[in-house]
C-alpha cells in the first residue's frame, strides 16, 4: 500500500515491466510453456495483461479464488491438476513478487537427483544487530560480548518444485500457507532438498525492497 489499493502487487513495474511479466518471460526463456496463475484480489489487470499466454509464447490458465475467501501461498496448489490433469513432472512454483534470474535448468536438475518430494530454492538472509549483544550464564552474569554480530540465516526464497503427487495432498477450499503444505510433507515422513538460488534473487513484498528494486534506494 498505497500502490497496491489500485494495481495487484505482481503488476507494479520494475525497469518497465510487471514484476510477474519478468518472472514468466524468465521460465518461457528456460523451456516452460505451460503457467497456472493463482489470482483473487484485482485479478481483472492481471488476465487483461496476459491473455491466455499466447504473445508471451506459452499457455496460461487462471486458478481463480474468492478475494473475499483468500486461500493463502498454499492453498491454490489444489487447483492445479484441474487445469492441467495430465501432469506427470514436476511442477514449478514461485511467488509473484521476485526479482529473479535464477538458473531454472539447474534448479529442476538438482530436484531430479535428490528424489525429494519438494525441493526448495534458498538464499542466505543476513542482519547485523546495531548493538552490542551479550550472553549470560544462569546466574544472570556476561559470558560473551559481542560488539554489532552479523547474523546468517537460511530462508525461503518463495521457490518451489513439487512432485505432482502431493498436489492431491493440498485440501481444498481451505486458507493454507506454504509453510503448512511442508509442514504436512514432512509429517508424512516425505523429504525435502533445498537449491541455493544464488545472488540473482530479490523480494519486493516491501516498499523498501520495491524502492532498491526500482533503483531508488
Amino acid at each position: 500500500m498505497p500502490m497496491t489499493a489500485e494495481i495487484p502487487k505482481p503488476m507494479i513495474e520494475v525497469a518497465g515491466r510487471p514484476i510477474l511479466e519478468r518472472i514468466l518471460t524468465h521460465l518461457v526463456g528456460f523451456g516452460i510453456h505451460r503457467f497456472a496463475l493463482a489470482v483473487g484480489y484485482l485479478s481483472e489487470p492481471i488476465e487483461q495483461h496476459f491473455g491466455d499466454g499466447e504473445r508471451f509464447g506459452c499457455r496460461i490458465e487462471y486458478l481463480r479464488e474468492d478475494p473475499n475467501a483468500p486461500l493463502g501461498t498454499g492453498g491454490p496448489l489444489a487447483f492445479v491438476a484441474d487445469v492441467y490433469p495430465d501432469l506427470a513432472d514436476p511442477v514449478l512454483v514461485l511467488n509473484g513478487d521476485l526479482i529473479t534470474q535464477f538458473d531454472v535448468g539447474s534448479l529442476l536438475e538438482g530436484h531430479s537427483v535428490t528424489s525429494a518430494a519438494v525441493t526448495i530454492g534458498v538464499v542466505t538472509y543476513t542482519h547485523e544487530v546495531p548493538f552490542g549483544v551479550l550472553t549470560t550464564g544462569d546466574d544472570g552474569f556476561v559470558t560473551t560480548i559481542a560488539e554489532k554480530p552479523v547474523l546468517e540465516k537460511i530462508v525461503s526464497a518463495g521457490i518451489y518444485v513439487f512432485e505432482p503427487s502431493l498436489l492431491k495432498t493440498v485440501p481444498r477450499d481451505q486458507f493454507i500457507p506454504m509453510t503448512h503444505v511442508l509442514a504436512d510433507c514432512m509429517a508424512r515422513g516425505e523429504r525435502i532438498a533445498t537449491w541455493n538460488c544464488g545472488t540473482e534473487w530479490s523480494d519486493v513484498g516491501r516498499p523498501q525492497d520495491l524502492a532498491r528494486a526500482q533503483g531508488h534506494a
